[in-house]
């Protein structure tokens, strides 16, 4: 039996940054494009779909069999954003031969969206004085995402007071969509400013601060005043109880 070492196999996309059905973030009509393939290749894109010679713009490929990563060989461009977002990619493999290669028979084809708005952060909570009768205190962290690509992002949230990239960020526990929330179950009396950021898959970014101030009132309403009236007695006390 003979085992023949030629390859017949066309090569196959991994994955990419941004994703097939990506988008573009808000008002960028540039950004960078990394795909990844099973073996080293050499790639070209364009905006129509063509045979791969008939393809003029190479990509930037690093196609030495050194060069592979956690998803496989890595080539690069820059999409530009013209009005036109769907682009065609075909690669031919076995870079190191000058015939005898194979290439794609039909393109890996990318149909990006466009972000027509900011990502943003349209609704937060808690916010203002909040009062509980005892120290056991449950904090329900709120944020609502709108905008962006879809309105859908992942939210984290810090309590460091720390500027920028020096401050350290922990997910909601539940996020992902348009509504992301956190519980907390440990936090005491005072004022509380905590930092919310969000970051959508196209790339867009929104944050901001969530401010409020707890208070713990211990102390039993007093009663201030008490009367009579139509054989039904009133009680006025210093506070709601």
């Amino acid at each position: 039996t003979c085992v023949s070492d030629t390859d017949t196999h066309e090569p196959i996309m991994v994955a990419s940054t941004p994703s097939p059905n990506g988008y573009f973030p808000y008002n960028k009509t540039e950004i960078p494009l990394k795909i990844f393939l099973n073996e080293p290749v050499d790639c070209r894109i364009s905006k129509e779909d063509k045979e791969y010679y008939e393809m003029t713009e190479n990509m930037d490929c690093r196609n030495s069999l050194v060069d592979v990563q956690k998803f496989g060989w890595g080539w690069n461009t820059t999409l530009r954003n013209d009005g036109n977002r769907t682009y065609y990619i075909r690669c031919l493999d076995q870079p190191w031969k000058s015939i005898n290669r194979n290439a794609n028979s039909e393109s890996f084809v990318l149909n990006l969206g466009e972000s027509l708005t900011p990502l943003n952060i349209s609704e937060i909570s808690p916010s203002g004085d909040m009062v509980f009768g005892n120290s056991n205190i449950t904090i329900n962290l709120r944020a609502r995402t709108g905008g962006g690509a879809t309105g859908d992002a992942t939210c984290s949230y810090s309590f460091d007071n720390e500027e920028g990239s020096n401050a350290t960020y922990y997910a909601f526990f539940n996020t992902g969509s348009r509504e992301h929330t956190q519980t907390f179950d440990s936090i005491g009396e005072g004022s509380w400013n905590i930092k919310i950021k969000c970051e959508d898959f196209a790339g867009n970014t929104a944050d901001t601060v969530a401010s409020f101030n707890i208070q713990i009132d211990s102390r039993s309403p007093a009663i201030t005043r008490a009367y009579k009236r139509d054989s039904n007695l009133h009680i006025v006390t210093s506070e709601d109880g």
